[in-house]
This record gives structure tokens, sequence and C-alpha cells, in this order.
């Protein structure tokens, strides 16, 4: 065998390996898949004009996502007269509280977010109506008084002074007597408490004032909180309350005084991490801030300043990042007439998801991958029908060759050993061969990859 003919066995010897060995490393380089997206929370701007939007960036990569911590991000919202844009960099959780200055803007908006240079890439986008309808619709109430079983010739209406109580922190619960007959507010009755799953703070008689109020200090000891009230007249009329509070089980809790001036501080009967405040109206999401709690007993504690709350606000403190929630607990700001007001459970609504978009993108890696390592393995096959073509081809002359030589041989006999039907024929059961054992490999690499 010449040295060529030797080059040429080796070739095909080493076509299929190399040809297999290119389109693993092609695999194994673009296997993560990974996309990077953004998504965006919030509400309508506050009376500032300043919308408070939480943007959280990851990376996803073979269905886990992963915060992009440290990411520099513009956040883009345009109208068909105006741009207005934010700038910030993540936290470790791969967030961002932005402060986006919008204005008086309540129409359509195009919402936009982007790395920022060297090399810029659109994160999301979304184009949808800045409103109060949509930012309303994702909040829940219950309504006060809390509904209860009424005995008596005196009516109780009974309302937790922030609308609902957590376990084993204590509130207000604020009780109103009224003549049953007549709808007055019944002055100086005598109201006391008796509780099944909740304990009293304080003394279980109270007095209630001119007009029939009454406040009870109570906590929950466990999940559901039974209560029995009962009032007594000076007259003599007697009446009473039982029912149930509504109770947050490990649930976080703020001290209600100073939340008012703006300092939250914050308990939880768990030990949680973190805590993500937020301030909000019925109208707009006004600001928002996470913390870092710290243990404290088996729970954690923490505070945080945030500006003043105005009039009729709410604060959402949640263990859980804005967006993920299951539906928190927004504490009602206390105001200065002292009545009861009801917390307002919401989920922050999602402006902007650009999880799609990722998406895209790791389906668009992974089909570049797959056909690059498709094309490897097809091109190798087409070299290696090649090259065994062009070794058969030598080798039917080499035959050709020696039987030329051999003058006693029977004509049918030489013929025989160079018939060109059956040479033909061995030709392309072996291309065939060749080509289905490529064809698997192949189709084992797209399915792999999909």
């Amino acid at each position: 065998m010449t040295l060529p003919q030797r080059g040429l066995q080796f070739s095909i010897y080493i076509v299929p390996g190399l040809a297999i060995g290119l389109a693993c490393t092609l695999l194994l380089g673009g296997r993560a898949r990974t996309g990077l997206g953004a998504r965006v929370y919030g509400g309508p701007p506050g009376p500032d004009g300043v919308a408070a939007w939480r943007v959280v960036a990851v990376e996803r990569a073979l269905g886990v996502e992963l915060p992009m911590r440290g990411t520099a991000l513009r956040l883009v919202a345009s109208d068909a007269s105006s741009e207005v844009s934010a700038q910030g960099v993540t936290d470790e959780d791969g967030a961002w509280e932005a402060r986006l200055p919008l204005g008086k803007t309540h129409g359509v908006m195009r919402v936009e977010v982007r790395t920022v240079a060297p090399q810029p890439r659109i994160l999301g986008l979304n184009q949808f109506p800045i409103g109060i309808p949509t930012w309303q619709a994702a909040m829940h109430t219950d309504p006060l008084p809390v509904l209860g079983t009424v005995t008596g010739d005196l009516s109780l209406l009974v309302s937790p002074a922030r609308g609902i109580l957590t376990a084993p922190y204590p509130e207000d619960v604020l009780v109103q007597v009224l003549d049953r007959a007549k709808g007055d507010p019944v002055a100086a009755a005598t109201v006391s408490v008796e509780g099944m799953g909740a304990a009293v703070d304080g003394p279980d008689k109270v007095t209630a004032n001119d007009q029939g109020w009454a406040r009870l200090r109570i906590h929950a000891v466990e999940h559901e909180a039974k209560l029995l009230i009962t009032a007594r007249s000076a007259t003599g009329q007697q009446g009473s309350w039982s029912g149930v509070l509504p109770v947050m089980p490990g649930g976080l809790w703020i001290e209600p005084g100073p939340s008012r001036d703006g300092h939250v501080r914050i308990l939880s009967p768990v030990g949680h991490r973190m805590a993500f405040v937020t301030l909000l109206t019925r109208s707009s999401r006004l600001f928002a801030t996470g913390l870092k709690l710290e243990p404290d007993n088996g729970g954690a504690r923490g505070s945080v300043d945030i500006p003043k709350p105005p009039r009729d606000s709410w604060i959402l403190v949640s263990p859980d990042p804005p967006g993920r929630e299951t539906e928190a607990v927004a504490w009602p700001v206390p105001g200065d007439d002292g009545l009861a007001r009801p917390t307002i459970e919401i989920r922050t609504p999602l402006l902007v998801d650009g999880m799609p978009l990722a998406e895209l993108a790791a389906k668009r890696q992974a089909m570049r991958t797959r056909v690059r390592a498709f094309s490897v393995l097809g091109i190798a096959a087409l070299i290696e029908a090649a090259l065994l073509w062009w070794r058969a081809i030598q080798e039917r002359k080499d035959i050709e060759h020696t039987l030329a030589g051999q003058a006693d041989l029977d004509d049918a006999l030489k013929k025989s050993f160079s018939s060109g039907y059956a040479f033909w024929v061995r030709m392309m059961i072996a291309a065939a061969l060749i080509a289905l054992g490529f064809f698997s490999v192949a189709l084992v690499t797209w399915i792999g990859t999909s």
C-alpha cells in the first residue's frame, strides 16, 4: 500500500471520530441555553407623578432562574409625545427598586427594560395603560365590622383596629355598643370579653365612651381567635356578640404607632431572612424597599424608615419580593380619628414580563447549537462517503491492474472480478449504511438538545 493510500485509509477511520467529537463539543458549549429577562412589578404613580416599580432581572438556564447581580439597568417609558427613564443597579437578589418620573401621564405607555452599555440588550418590553382600575383590581378588602352572632337588647359592632390579628402580637379591637331597637350609641356601657384561641392584654372589662365605643387589647394564640363579648348598659340592657376574628398565621407584624411617621418596626414569629416593605394607597404605589431581618428568639425583627405615609394609606410587609407574595397583607396606617381600618390583601401586578423573550432567546440558542452539530455531522457524512468512494475506485483500479497481468486467467473469471454492476451495488449499499449511521447520530443529537 502506497503512502497516499495509507493516508486515505487513515482519513476514512478518523473522520467519524472527529465529527462526533466536534458535535459533542458544540453541544456541550451550547447546552446551557441561557436567556436573560426582566420582570417589572408596580402600580400607578403617586401624587408627585413618580412611579415606584420593582425591576427583577434574571438569567434563565435549564429552567432555573438565577439573579443578575450588580447589573446596570435602564428603565424607559414612552408614549406618543414623551419619554422618561431611570437607571440603577440590581442588588444580590437581582432586583432594583426604580423610581420613574412619569408625571401626570395616565395613557398607554411603552415600557422597556434594557442593560446599559457597552452591550445594551432588551430584557423586557410591554405596552399597557397606566391606570387605577388595574391596580385596584389586584386588591381585596375584608369588610368591617366582623360578622358574628348578636343577641339581646344591645347590638355590638366588633372590628380589629387594623382589620386583622397575627399571632402572637397584640391588636386593639374596637367595640361599639348600640341600642338594637333605636340604633343609637349606648354610653357608659360595661363591655367584657372572653376568648378561645385568643388572650386579653389588660383588663377584660372596659367602659364605653359617649359614642358607645370601647377598646379591648387582644392577641391571638391560635390560628382561630373566638371571642364572646358582652355589654351591659347603665339601665340594665344586655347584649352579646360571638364570632371569630380574622388571624394571619405567621405573618409579619408592624407596630402601629411609629408607622404614622414612616418608621416601620417589623416583628415576625418566624425566622424570615428578608422583609419587603411597600407604601401604597388605593390609587398608587408610592415607595418600596427591602431590609434584612435579624434573628430574635426564634423569630426575626427589623426596622426601616420610609416617607411619611399620607392619609388613608397602607404598608405592605412580606417575606417574599413583590410579585411573588401570596396575597400579602397590607397594614393600614392608623388615622387620627382612632377608627378601625381594614387591611388590604394584594399581589403586586406584573407590568412587564421579559421571560418570553428569554425563552425565545434560549430556544434560538438551542436551535443554533443543533443546526451547527447537525451540519458538522452532515458534512462529515459527505466527506466519509467521498473518501470511501475514492478508496473503492482505487481498489478497483488495483484489481484491474492485477488481472491485466494474469494472462493465464479465464476471461469469464476476470469479468466476474471486475464486474461493474456488482461494484456499483456494493457502493450504493455502503453509502446507504454511512448515511444511516450519521443520520442516527444526528437524530440523537437533535432530540437530546430539544
